[in-house]
């Protein structure tokens, strides 16, 4: 299930390119064993990379920290001198159709962690890549030469000297990774477009001086960020439903200062639905309602408390103030056709696609009890307003299911 991005997941990494750039035009006011240390920094920055990203078995950060660093050294290794020397030429560009194809390949290949088969496909495509440009650069030749000449001439400017073509492959690789992030926003998705703009600028604007170290440094802390925000989620995120965990609603809580209304949602006839569907079927309930109930209207904050059990957190309201929204999430989940799909076409569908039926589905209605309360003044744990919703979600239950019922 696809979540909603919130501003921390743009922050870091925006600050992380600012300060990049002011170190690429204020680094003449660091001493020389500053620049030094900086000029290893990014190596520094990719071992711990690669470290996190083989722990939380990334194989699109491990990948794209692996490009980034080689980039970097080619760089410095090679690409210290004029490029009116054929050599640097060649090496140059070779290096700008390396980095954005290698990674355009790791970005299309969905992630599936370190050892799946398509994780091997992807290294086996990169090294066939590598091994291809390996063979070029070695190889020196006089036709190549001409062809790199001819189609990817560095631009005669000051600052700008990716050629058109490299520049045109790039930018392509970079629709495609921001068309990715637009659906998926996730840190991963997010790093994955900016660790592809990190290792474009150095290429695009070689002759500024400092450039490639502040921009792959960038490109690495990025990646931190993601692991570290991979890590985040695993904790606090339930995976089945994208909605936040028991975890997350209880730190949530014990932040809130005045009033607030808690909301206990339970889906009416679970346990029978799941006997008589099956556990895949009805994890594909609770994807469904997680994605109606995360759409709760009055700045409502959606959770999953376990189980069929979700919460819905209203700061600042009261059970009056919050039942409009109750309502509508009662209504929207009923009003919500569910197909149960046979084996074949749950194969073949999407998670997108639970509330849309064909020819081999049966239609049945999902509903949800809803019990809601209000936190009393004076200083109550918010364990006991749980309790006092979920005395009014029995009551909704009572009452005949489907319904919302406040306490008091």
């Amino acid at each position: 299930m696809r979540f909603k991005a919130n501003k921390t997941l743009y922050i870091l990494p925006l600050v992380t390119l600012l300060l990049a750039t002011a170190l690429v035009f204020y680094h003449q006011r660091f001493s020389s064993t500053v620049h030094e240390a900086l000029l290893l920094l990014p190596y520094a920055l990719a071992a711990v990379a690669v470290w996190l990203s083989v722990q939380f078995s990334k194989r699109q950060l491990l990948i794209s920290v692996l490009i980034s660093i080689t980039s970097y050294a080619i760089i410095q290794l090679k690409l210290q001198q004029p490029l009116s020397l054929p050599s640097v030429l060649i090496a140059y560009s070779l290096l700008s159709l390396w980095v954005p194809i290698c990674l355009l390949i790791n970005l299309l290949v969905k992630e599936n962690g370190l050892m799946a088969t398509s994780s091997k496909i992807v290294y086996g495509l990169i090294a066939l890549v590598t091994l291809i440009i390996i063979i070029l650069y070695n190889s020196s030749s006089e036709s190549l030469l001409i062809w790199i000449q001819q189609y990817f001439a560095p631009k005669p400017t000051t600052f700008f000297i990716l050629s058109w073509n490299a520049l045109f492959i790039t930018l392509g690789c970079l629709i495609i990774s921001l068309l990715l992030f637009i659906v998926k926003q996730t840190a991963v998705s997010l790093s994955l477009v900016l660790i592809l703009v990190t290792n474009t600028l150095p290429l695009m604007l070689l002759n500024i001086d400092f450039i490639s170290t502040s921009y792959l440094s960038a490109a690495m802390i990025i990646t931190l960020f993601a692991c570290i925000k991979t890590s985040h989620e695993l904790a606090y995120r339930d995976q089945l439903t994208g909605l936040l965990g028991r975890r997350a609603l209880f730190e949530q809580l014990a932040s809130i200062s005045g009033r607030y209304t808690i909301a206990m949602v339970d889906i009416d006839h679970f346990k029978k639905f799941n006997d008589t569907y099956g556990h895949d079927v009805g994890d594909d309930v609770l994807a469904l309602v997680a994605a109606k109930i995360s759409e709760v209207g009055g700045k409502g904050l959606a959770y999953r408390y376990g189980g069929e059990e979700f919460t819905l957190l209203f700061p600042g309201k009261d059970a009056s103030e919050a039942a409009p929204f109750l309502e509508e999430v009662c209504s929207s989940v009923a009003n919500t056709p569910f197909y149960v799909r046979n084996k074949t076409a749950r194969k073949n569908s999407s998670a997108e696609h639970r509330s849309k039926g064909n020819n081999t589905s049966k239609t049945v209605k999902i509903t949800v009890s809803i019990g809601g309360a209000t936190k009393p003044s004076g200083r109550i744990e918010p364990e006991k307003v749980l309790k006092l919703a979920d005395k009014a979600l029995y009551k909704a239950k009572d009452s005949g299911r489907n319904q919302v019922k406040l306490s008091g």
